[in-house]
């Protein structure tokens, strides 16, 4: 069978060779001092449903001049596949001291044991014959349509890196002598002479299950080659950068979601509002209704209403009578007063005579009381003579006053009684008119006008200042009784002091004439209050009666004014009821109308978020797909490549991995070019060195065999 194999997969299989091994030698780069730089390649021998058979790395080490270097791993054996050199294994360390005429580029082999790197993805390789599940045995020769499903299932157990950066390709040949057609979806299919190149790939992390159908007349298969090698073309640099932009994308557009629910919300919160309005606007257009059924008695009602405040001016005009005989009555009551004020202000000579008298009369019986207490008998007997000379002055200017004091007597309590009540039949006239103007104008409009009567009421016959009038007599009565009470208490006390004799009980003496001084001290005070009433009453009484005056004709100018008014507004209505009618019918007819329209946004403000939620969901799904299908974009060239056989070691040069299933063929027992045991028999050094290169060969070219 290996007869029919044309030079064109030769040719194929060198390229591949080249191309793995200008992976493995690309460009090292030194900084600092020199070190060795080491290509790792894993080889795996799976069986024919992608179990692990064995696995052995073989790793290129290019020397960079030095001759001793350190390796770590633990391996069940080791190949020095370049000289003759022994390693010194210590534990996981593996020492190498080669000779100084060794070669640059040095290559040794180490057994794994099963599992001991844990591959990126696990594989299950499965077969059909026309449709029915076979045993890979059972395929040889096999006449129909074999199908062939390799499921690779990524490894969340392995190393990260390996996880994240680690490109897969799966691949096989098929001769298409013995061959009717080959059908692969997703794989690329190429031709290389009479045989087809079968290609499929996926990026790290993602889950991807291949089938290949070849319908054959006498079926063999070269098995399946994978090979895993890391991203590291420039390129890959740009797969960081759209992951930044779609998480950059996804913030952005979670805000500007976010936001547009926002400005919905508040759309929705408005749409409240205008129901509301809407409803506020439907009841006033029942208002409206209600008001144009009424116009015709509203209307007759107003014509009442004005007849009525034509009728409570008219009782206005008819007060005024009453309101000028009350004033006059006012008018002698204070003549009265003017003629007890008069007298009074006639007797302001005798008023100032008795103040001055009294302070006088103050300061001798304290001068008394000063010689009491020092009982000196020439100082009393001289201070008992100028104050016996005071009373008599004082008893002098009282007589007097008490001539002139009889007129207040015909100021009398009936008088201003008989005045408050005319005063008050009048007020409750004015009040019975404003009871009338409150039934035509309503409460609102006459509280104006109360309050204007309530303030005459308030200056008038019951006001301090008319009850001052009444006062003003019984203060001087009370005067003239303090007076004599004061003279009799002094002439009382000091006769009974006995100079001659000895000033007895002295202190009660003093205690007395103190008690005195203090009677003195409140008359004084007394006549001062009186002198101001009667200087300041009149004025004051005057200008209340003057108010009330203005008052009434201020009430009777409004009530013309309001009557006005209302004919005013009558006709008004009158002349442009049906245009208001209309108007406000179709004004507020179409208000309803939009804010009708305006609040049926709430339908359309949540469909449009229930839309923003949509957007989201399946952006949020797509981005997080293309997550969860795969780690693509979480490869970045940055990351450093990690050793198969530990993490001790330093960063290799280049890394891959390379797998084959066992062939479907007569021969396949022995001719698995995975399988690189090294020689039995020692063959020389250059024979090694060779033999690494055919294994190599072998393992590619095994798929064409």
């Amino acid at each position: 069978m290996k007869s029919k194999w044309s030079t064109a997969y030769r040719l194929t299989a060198a390229a591949l060779i080249t191309s793995m091994i200008c992976i493995n030698m690309a460009g090292n780069s030194y900084a600092g001092p020199p070190a060795v730089s080491t290509d790792e390649t894993l080889y795996v021998n799976l069986d024919y449903y992608g179990k692990e058979t064995n696995s052995s790395v073989v790793k290129g080490v290019t020397l960079n001049g030095i001759r001793t270097f350190s390796d770590y791993g633990t391996y069940n054996d080791i190949t020095n596949m370049s000289n003759y050199a022994k390693p010194v294994i210590d534990g996981d360390t593996v020492i190498w001291q080669l000779p100084e005429d060794a070669k640059d580029r040095f290559y040794y082999e180490c057994q794994l044991n099963n599992g001991e790197v844990v591959l990126p993805w696990d594989f299950d390789i499965s077969y059909k014959l026309n449709g029915v599940p076979k045993e890979a045995q059972d395929l040889l020769h096999a006449d129909g349509l074999v199908e062939i499903d390799v499921d690779c299932i990524p490894n969340k157990n392995a190393n990260v890196y390996y996880q994240n950066n680690m490109l897969l390709q799966v691949a096989t040949m098929v001769d298409m002598e013995d061959v009717n057609s080959v059908e692969a979806p997703g794989a690329q299919i190429q031709s290389i002479g009479t045989y087809k190149a079968v290609l499929f790939a996926a990026v790290p992390g993602q889950k991807k299950t291949f089938h290949i159908e070849i319908s054959s007349h006498d079926f063999e298969s070269s098995g399946i080659i994978m090979m895993m090698v890391p991203g590291t073309l420039d390129q890959i640099s740009d797969i960081a950068d759209v992951k930044e932009a779609k998480d950059t994308f996804k913030d952005s557009a979670d805000e500007l979601l976010d936001g547009m629910n926002e400005m919905l919300d508040t759309l929705h919160n408005i749409s409240d509002g205008m129901n509301v309005t809407k409803k506020g606007l439907s009841q006033l257009q029942g208002a409206r209704e209600n008001f144009d059924a009424s116009k015709d008695e509203i209307i007759s009602n107003t014509d009442a209403s004005i007849d009525g405040l034509e009728a409570a001016n008219q009782k206005i005009s008819q007060l005024a009578p009453d309101i000028k005989a009350n004033k006059q009555g006012l008018d002698d009551v204070n003549n009265k007063v003017n003629t007890l004020v008069e007298t009074l202000q006639d007797s302001g000579e005798d008023f100032y005579n008795l103040s001055s008298s009294l302070r006088d009369l103050k300061d001798s019986l304290g001068d008394l009381q000063n010689g009491l207490e020092e009982s000196d008998a020439n100082q009393i007997t001289e201070e008992i003579k100028d104050i016996e000379q005071q009373l008599d002055g004082i008893q002098a200017v009282l007589k007097k006053l008490g001539s002139t004091a009889s007129p207040s007597q015909a100021l009398s309590e009936d008088d201003l009684k008989k005045q408050a009540e005319s005063m008050q039949q009048l007020m409750s006239d004015m009040n019975d008119v404003l009871d009338d103007l409150e039934f035509s104008l309503g409460a609102d409009a006459v509280a104006k006008l109360r309050a204007q009567l309530q303030s005459v009421a308030a200056a008038g016959i019951s006001d301090p200042n008319a009850a001052t009038l009444v006062q003003t007599a019984a203060v001087l009565s009370k005067i003239l009784n303090s007076m004599n009470n004061i003279l009799s208490s002094v002439r009382y006390t000091i006769s009974g002091i006995d100079v001659e004799g000895g000033v007895k009980d002295s202190k009660a003496v003093v205690s007395k004439l103190a008690s005195i001084s203090y009677d003195i001290d409140t008359t004084i005070g007394d006549v001062v209050s009186l002198n101001k009433t009667k200087n300041d009453n009149k004025a004051a009484f005057d200008l209340m009666l003057d108010d009330t005056a203005a008052s009434v004709e201020q009430i009777s100018s409004s009530t013309n004014q309001v009557i006005s008014l209302f004919r005013s507004v009558q006709n008004t209505i009158k002349n442009n009821r049906g245009s208001v009618e209309g108007g406000t019918k179709d004004t507020l007819n179409g208000l309803i109308d939009i804010l009708g329209k305006a609040a049926d946004t709430s339908t359309t403000t949540g469909k449009l978020k229930g839309a923003n939620e949509s957007i989201r969901d399946s952006m949020d799904e797509k981005l997080d797909k293309i997550a969860d299908d795969s780690n693509l974009l979480e490869m970045n060239l940055d990351d450093k490549m990690v050793s198969f056989t530990s993490d001790k070691n330093p960063t290799p040069s280049s890394i891959q991995i390379i797998l084959r299933s066992e062939e479907i063929s007569e021969d396949d027992v022995n001719d698995n070019a995975v399988d690189i045991e090294p020689a039995a028999v020692d063959v020389g050094v250059w024979q090694r060195v060779k033999n690494v290169f055919a294994k190599i060969w072998n393992a590619v070219t095994g798929i064409f065999s």
